[in-house]
């Protein structure tokens, strides 16, 4: 080998090595914002109790000088163990119009409104459209014309309505502490009244942030979101977040492989969401609606090495793209297609998320969308047994749910004003009907007769318009008096199954062959 050659081999072997650090480096410190209290301030009486875990005067609070403002180029500092923060009114000098605002529909999931919006996207690309999550999730954007907007939406099959705030006072930030960094007190037991729209929390001396009883790494900034109330973050690395997820996800007592497993789809469901909450400055939230995140105290020395013994390693695509995972409780047997739950724009995009059977002996003959079928197999337990069926240990395994025919219209009632259902007025049901399945045996299609117009409910849906319905594997048994639901698993049923995780881990199976019995599809790689 020439002299040139040889140097030429050892500068790029250095720089590949110094390429892959950086890369490591830049995954290893990456930062997601997580809206741990969302809408705080919507109830008058709320207050948020920060402290330092230690006790000690550990908490550095940052805030904008003048009460008004977001930013903190000019800012005062206060240092304490301890902060007690409610919500008051500011009055203005003036009043502030805001822009007409369309809401283009309301929807149960985030999966659901995603579709939608980007439907909206592409038929009217003039207007933003956002997602947002009051509670359900809502598509919107702000319009100069509604009346024209609603008019065109609805010649397009959508439902809308619109609405403009105009007001004269902002919800501000309200708590008591001693003075600021460079502010000079009258005496040293003066107590200074803070009005703010922004606060910055970090801790001091490697401490935690402790938040109406719940501890937490990394950092807290309370910012407004998009109804005039305030939303509570914590910042903090990706892998320290991953801490506070997993034992309230799949349980901090679940065998080393399920630990493994849910590290590794958590991680990947939380580098392929970070989009979820841009309007209001955040990646996710804390809750079932992205996953369940509740901080540090349920962590163990098991949960740390299951995360270490994942570091970076995430769920990818053919594409090597991050996947997108779903996971759930328990499945019936069978999890689902992405499409058996949700629509889909373009469903090749999301083919590789197909339903699984999670049962080691099931029959290959077996056809789920034949009723018969599907009878047999949701309720003979002692098929199930002879099955192998990997959830059957889970009490949600299978389930019953009767609904008295007299409740049934109020039941869908509740369904359409809590979820804000685009369905049909009516004054009484008579009865439903499954009128169509997936080959995975769960409803595509539950049609609802009526008084005044028969309308067909959809996929996940089907759920909630039944009283809350513990998945969408399901048969109906009626009696003159009531309906009796049969139904199997716990979830949307798309994706993991973590009941069926633990079985598997406690077998002695690992989390590679777990990940590969659930999602096929993917392979394991590198988020770095």
């Amino acid at each position: 080998m020439r002299q040139s050659n040889f140097y030429l081999l050892i500068f790029s072997f250095i720089l590949l090595n110094f390429t892959l650090s950086q890369r490591s480096l830049a995954y290893n410190t990456r930062n997601i914002r997580i809206g741990i209290i969302q809408h705080f301030g919507k109830n008058n009486n709320q207050t948020l109790s920060v402290k330092a875990k230690s006790g000690q005067k550990n908490l550095q609070v940052i805030f904008p000088e003048l009460p008004l403002t977001l930013s903190v180029d000019k800012n005062q500092v206060l240092i304490t163990n301890n902060l007690n923060i409610k919500t008051n009114y500011i009055s203005l000098d003036y009043r502030i119009e805001e822009k007409t605002k369309i809401i283009a529909g309301a929807y149960r999931t985030y999966e659901n409104a995603e579709y939608w919006a980007e439907t909206l996207k592409e038929r009217f690309p003039e207007y933003n459209w956002q997602i947002l999550y009051p509670d359900p999730w809502i598509v919107q954007a702000e319009s100069d014309n509604p009346e024209e907007t609603l008019r065109r939406l609805k010649s397009q099959n959508f439902s809308g309505s619109w609405f403009k705030d105009s007001f004269s006072q902002v919800k501000s930030l309200s708590w008591t502490g001693s003075a600021p960094i460079g502010i000079q007190a009258k005496n040293p037991q003066e107590i200074f009244q803070f009005n703010r729209r922004k606060i910055i929390i970090r801790p001091l001396n490697n401490d935690l942030i402790e938040v109406n009883g719940k501890v937490y790494a990394g950092f807290m900034e309370i910012l407004p979101d998009s109804f005039g109330n305030y939303s509570v973050i914590n910042e903090l690395p990706v892998e320290e977040y991953l801490r506070g997820v997993i034992p309230f996800e799949i349980g901090a007592d679940s065998p080393q492989a399920a630990l493994e497993t849910q590290a590794i789809l958590a991680r990947t469901y939380a580098l392929a969401n970070f989009k979820r909450f841009v309007p209001e400055n955040y990646h996710l939230c804390a809750s079932q609606h992205c996953q369940v995140y509740q901080g540090l105290s349920a962590t163990n020395k098991i949960i740390d090495q299951a995360i270490q013994n994942t570091n970076g390693l995430i769920l990818k695509n053919k594409y090597n793209q991050i996947a997108q995972v779903f996971y759930y409780s328990t499945d019936g047997g069978y999890s689902a297609d992405f499409t058996d739950i949700w629509p889909a724009r373009n469903p090749r995009s999301i083919k590789d998320l197909s339903g699984q059977p999670t049962c080691s002996n099931l029959p290959k003959k077996f056809n789920l969308s034949n009723e018969e079928d599907l009878k047999l197999f949701l309720t003979s337990p002692e098929a199930a047994k002879e099955w192998n069926c990997y959830d059957s240990v889970s009490p949600s395994f299978r389930w019953q749910k009767t609904i008295e025919k007299k409740l049934l219209t109020q039941t869908l009632e509740k369904a359409k004003k809590r979820w804000q259902f685009a369905w049909p007025d009516f004054e009484q049901v008579d009865d439903i009907e499954i009128t169509e399945r997936s080959s995975t045996g769960h409803v595509l299609k539950l049609l609802v007769k009526t008084d005044k117009k028969n309308f067909i409910i959809e996929k996940d849906e089907v759920r909630s318009a039944l009283g809350g319905l513990k998945s969408s594997l399901f048969i109906i048994e009626k009696t003159d008096n009531k309906i009796i639901l049969k139904g199997g698993g716990f979830g949307h049923s798309v994706g993991l199954s973590q009941f069926g995780a633990r079985y598997l881990a406690s077998t002695g199976v690992s989390y590679q062959n777990i990940l590969k019995i659930y999602f096929p599809n993917y392979i394991l790689g590198s988020a770095i």
